[in-house]
């Protein structure tokens, strides 16, 4: 007995009950995948092997530091340093721009005098600066008041000795000496740019028995990156006469080859063939005369044949013998 044929016509009834099928097996929660926001309003010059690296430079910095107030001004003293920030320049100008028109700034410059960065410090921070140099157990706070000719000359000697000391410690992870300048900037921002340049800064804290204080160096990020561990790929660009000089001392090592040619002449095919061990050629140049000296196969010089410590060797001839 033939079966019935089983119709495969989607029919209403079909279709609700697929749904009904549908609607009771909810569909699996979907896989959750871990993710960071990227925050496009700073740089990200340096990756986190980088800042990983800077960690290690910001920790000798601040033994360094804290070496040098021991040795200018009464302690004890305790320096801490917060972790590498990178900010645009665009951004940094605008916050000093509006919120700190009092703070001074001593700016730093590479050894070609372009500006590379500064050391930011508030009035306040100016002013406990110079009181712990004049060994002041009291410290008066006065935020508006007017620093004298001989302040500020303390407060460039104390804040350029700590500079010096931080540069030392960036010149000894392969870091570029920098310059400071003669003189502070008050208020306005420091650098002859701003824009999308990379920045990045590094803020200590200082305390003391007296209270505490804050410096924060602000650094182009290209500054920084030796201590980040970055290949050296972008050092200063060789000038014209570094390049002359350096193709002229590769152009001497160049390998010539070098060969002494004694005579030259010709031979008959038939005498070749019959040629033996202990056989005597006869060369058309007498004895006298020089032989060749040849330049990657191309005659240069004359020479007599000699012999030097057990070794074949050529004396040029003079030109006149030539």
């Amino acid at each position: 007995m033939t079966p019935a044929p089983v119709s495969n016509t989607l029919t209403r009834e079909k279709l609700r009950r697929l749904i009904s099928l549908a609607r009771s097996h909810p569909a699996p929660e979907p896989a959750s995948v871990e993710s960071t926001d990227f925050d496009w309003t700073r740089p990200h010059h340096f990756r986190p092997e980088h800042l990983a690296a800077l960690d290690l430079f910001r920790r000798k910095t601040v033994d360094k530091i804290t070496d040098t107030f021991e040795a200018l001004c009464p302690g004890p003293f305790t320096v801490t340093a917060e972790p590498v920030e990178q900010y645009f320049a665009s951004f940094l100008a605008a916050r000093i721009g509006a919120h700190q028109q009092n703070d001074y700034f001593l700016v730093l410059n590479t050894p070609e005098e372009k500006h590379c960065g500064f050391l930011c410090f508030t009035t306040d921070a100016a002013t406990r600066l110079i009181a712990m140099m004049l060994r002041e157990a009291e410290y008066i706070e006065a935020p508006e008041r007017k620093l004298s000719t001989l302040e500020e000359s303390i407060l460039m000697d104390i804040a350029g000795a700590v500079t010096d000391s931080f540069m030392e410690v960036l010149q000894r992870f392969g870091g570029s000496s920098l310059i400071k300048d003669r003189s502070f900037a008050k208020g306005v921002w420091p650098l002859n740019f701003e824009g999308f340049n990379d920045l990045a800064c590094l803020r200590y804290r200082v305390q003391y028995p007296q209270g505490s204080l804050d410096l924060t160096y602000t650094l182009l990020a290209g500054v920084l990156e030796p201590a980040a561990g970055f290949e050296a790929s972008n050092r200063k660009p060789a000038t014209a006469q570094e390049l002359s000089e350096k193709m002229m001392r590769n152009m001497h090592k160049v390998p010539i080859a070098l060969a002494a040619r004694l005579c030259c002449g010709a031979i008959e095919l038939d005498d070749v063939m019959n040629l033996r061990p202990g056989d005597v050629l006869l060369l058309p140049k007498k004895v006298a005369e020089p032989m060749d000296i040849l330049l990657n196969e191309k005659k240069t010089f004359n020479a007599y044949p000699a012999t030097f410590y057990g070794k074949y060797a050529a004396v040029i001839a003079p030109p006149d013998h030539e």
